[in-house]
């Protein structure tokens, strides 16, 4: 901060004039200040108010994701009671042929239960004459993904 001080004329006073001067160059000085402290705080008051409407923007565009969240999990929660009430296996797997979804049904028709079988291949679960046309139908479904 930069402070300019302003001339005075020098009086002719019966006493040193030193006092009086300081005092008109205090005065002087705490006008300055004065002034420079409502720039501060203009500024400040600037900053603060662009950081608020950002904050209002930010709010915003939470909400719109808490939505999107909610009817994500909406819709997930109706075909998980689909894939969990029906009879037919469903099962979704990795690009390297591992299961990481099984559907209750697999209990039913296989004997496993679905935690039992993630994470395994499910080429394992094949029979070894269906193996080849198994592998060759996950390839062509990998290469049209």
């Amino acid at each position: 901060m930069e402070v300019m001080l302003q001339h005075y004329p020098v009086f002719a006073y019966p006493y040193p004039n030193c006092i009086f001067l300081s005092a008109i160059k205090r005065i002087s000085l705490e006008v300055l200040i004065m002034n420079d402290k409502a720039e501060i705080k203009r500024q400040i008051m600037d900053q603060l108010y662009a950081m608020q409407q950002k904050i209002d923007e930010l709010n915003i565009i939470i909400a719109e994701q808490n939505r999107e969240i909610d009817s994500f999990r909406e819709r997930e929660k109706d075909l998980r009671m689909i894939t969990d009430n029906m009879r037919d296996m469903i099962a979704m797997v990795d690009k390297s042929g591992f299961f990481i979804y099984l559907s209750p049904s697999y209990k039913t028709i296989l004997g496993y239960e679905p935690h039992e079988l993630l994470g395994k291949s499910c080429f394992n679960l094949s029979h070894p004459d269906d193996m080849e046309r198994l592998a060759q139908t996950f390839s062509r479904a990998m290469v049209t993904e």
